[in-house]
């Protein structure tokens, strides 16, 4: 049976090796996927490229705030966390209210023995919901001390420093990685490749 890539050749539309290879480079190289042609991939740094100066201009505003100003950021996190564990609170009594009785149906239906497991999948799955969704967690939600939260804030904005440098560093070495492929690719056989802002 042909595949997608080997009807072509059957259809007479592929007629050499280095045609057949063209086909094939659509499941390898994803800049192919808009149709549009081999091409080298764009750069895919975007979100750390933007993140990382925004991260190192939140920890120089950090290191500059007065402690009046890291206390009334403080506040405004606990004045969040108390409304998201209130509204996290009504939509776990809602949810228990809505799935304990089908829970208690699905655990009193009778079933004939072809269809146990059934009965036993709907039951497992109407008790993990009421596990995850119908009981409220206030640690989730706590509030965490002023001096504690103040402590972590300057942690996490360097850990986002180093997770969008990391990430920058890792974007380039895959594009890099993946440029070399296409073009070693592109050589073996005579294929034309463009870069990814070229193609229509």
């Amino acid at each position: 049976m042909a595949t997608g890539h080997t009807h072509r050749i059957i259809d007479g539309e592929i007629n050499t090796l280095d045609e057949f290879a063209y086909e094939c480079s659509k499941s390898f190289v994803w800049s192919w996927r808009d149709g549009n042609g081999l091409a080298y991939p764009p750069r895919n740094d975007y979100y750390y490229a933007e993140r990382l100066p925004q991260a190192i201009a939140e920890l120089a505003e950090w290191d500059n705030s007065s402690e009046e100003d890291r206390y009334a950021k403080w506040s405004a996190y606990a004045t969040k966390q108390e409304q998201h564990a209130e509204e996290a609170r009504k939509r776990a009594d809602l949810a228990y209210l809505r799935l304990a009785p089908l829970l208690d149906a699905a655990k009193t239906k009778v079933v004939p023995e072809t269809h146990k497991n059934f009965k036993e999948f709907m039951i497992q799955q109407l008790e993990d919901t009421i596990r995850h969704d119908g009981v409220f967690n206030s640690d989730w939600y706590r509030v965490i001390p002023y001096p504690e939260w103040a402590d972590s804030q300057r942690g996490e904005i360097l850990r986002t420093i180093e997770r969008c440098s990391e990430g920058l560093r890792e974007a380039e070495e895959n594009n890099r990685e993946s440029r070399e492929w296409i073009s070693t690719l592109a050589a073996l056989f005579n294929l034309e490749v463009k870069d990814a802002d070229e193609r229509g």
